[in-house]
């Protein structure tokens, strides 16, 4: 995948965030303009950690796309029906995708097939073992994280 291009669509936008009503197509246009501007941030995070030309793995188109929502919906107001309803709200989801892209960036969050990150998610309780094949993989878990 090259770093050029927009994450979702106007319509998939609207039923992100669960909007009613059909849109107007002067409303998916003007939608479509700001999941470019802000896809252009996620592609300069994945610019930073040299993963413009993997493919991506199979949650990360998504999780891209979500980021680009997101950031459409809090940073240049676009429609989103009451799901960004005050400013706090809209602080913390900045601060979230901010979060997330400064992750991509730092390759903590790898986006690319076959790669884990230097923190590569994995919940505690998977961590325990209550045998040796169990102890194995996470040693070689802990391994891939570095």
């Amino acid at each position: 995948m090259a770093c050029i291009g927009r994450f979702g669509d106007g319509q998939a936008y609207a039923q992100f965030w669960c909007m009613e009503e059909p849109l107007e197509a002067d409303e998916i246009v003007r939608i479509e303009l700001m999941l470019d501007l802000a896809s252009a941030d996620v592609h300069s995070a994945l610019a930073a950690a040299n993963a413009c030309d993997c493919t991506l793995a199979g949650w990360a188109e998504t999780y891209l796309t979500k980021l680009t929502y997101y950031e459409a919906a809090a940073l240049y107001n676009c429609p989103c029906g009451n799901a960004l309803d005050s400013e706090e709200r809209k602080r913390q989801i900045l601060e979230w995708v901010s979060e997330q892209l400064a992750l991509i960036r730092n390759g903590e969050v790898e986006v690319c097939q076959g790669e884990t990150g230097t923190t590569f998610p994995a919940a505690s309780w998977a961590e325990h073992n209550v045998n040796v094949w169990q102890a194995v993989l996470i040693a070689y878990n802990k391994m891939l994280r570095g």
